[in-house]
């Protein structure tokens, strides 16, 4: 495991540990630490394969962030679970993939729409959307110029229809 791969461990750990005593002590669960304890190293090394792979290191950031976002969901205060869920979402875009951050999006949709139907309150989902909505008015600063750059590198290929169509296969033609 390298240096990266550690501190993402790191911070999972301490992400579920600390997601699972503000529960514990907020709902007011007969829960013994040494159980908290197992729990989350169970959830921090239930991905070890991808901290021993290099290529997939960007894919640990969501797992951090997703005790996170059920925190700021459940919290008591708006503004305390508001900023939990932008934290979590600016920890998981901009240290890992775009396609784990879809997922965690998603399912944070699926969580927060759960929660509110089960406890018949729009708090989790209203949170959830303004959390969303000021974490893309923090991140389109810094990713709309790298997507406009990629766009026009040559290595995005730059071809018009016209140039791509002359490479096609013709499949089902004589």
């Amino acid at each position: 495991m390298d240096i990266v791969s550690g501190l993402n461990a790191l911070a999972i750990a301490i992400a579920f540990s600390w997601s699972a005593r503000w529960l514990v002590r907020s709902f007011e669960l007969q829960v013994p630490d040494w159980l908290i304890l197992l729990l989350s190293a169970s959830y921090t090394f239930s991905a070890y394969n991808l901290y021993v792979g290099s290529s997939w290191i960007g894919f640990l950031n969501v797992q951090a962030s997703l005790p996170l976002i059920v925190v700021g969901a459940l919290h008591p205060s708006a503004k305390r679970g508001v900023l939990l869920q932008i934290s979590a979402f600016l920890f998981a875009f901009l240290g890992g993939h775009v396609h784990p951050f879809i997922m965690l999006g998603l399912g944070s949709v699926l969580l927060s729409m759960t929660l509110s139907i089960l406890n018949r309150t729009w708090t989790p989902i209203t949170r959830l959307v303004i959390s969303g909505m000021i974490s893309a008015t923090l991140i389109l600063p810094i990713v709309y110029p790298a997507f406009e750059a990629f766009a026009n590198a040559p290595r995005s290929g730059g071809l018009s229809h016209d140039v791509a169509a002359l490479e096609r296969v013709p499949v089902g033609q004589k």
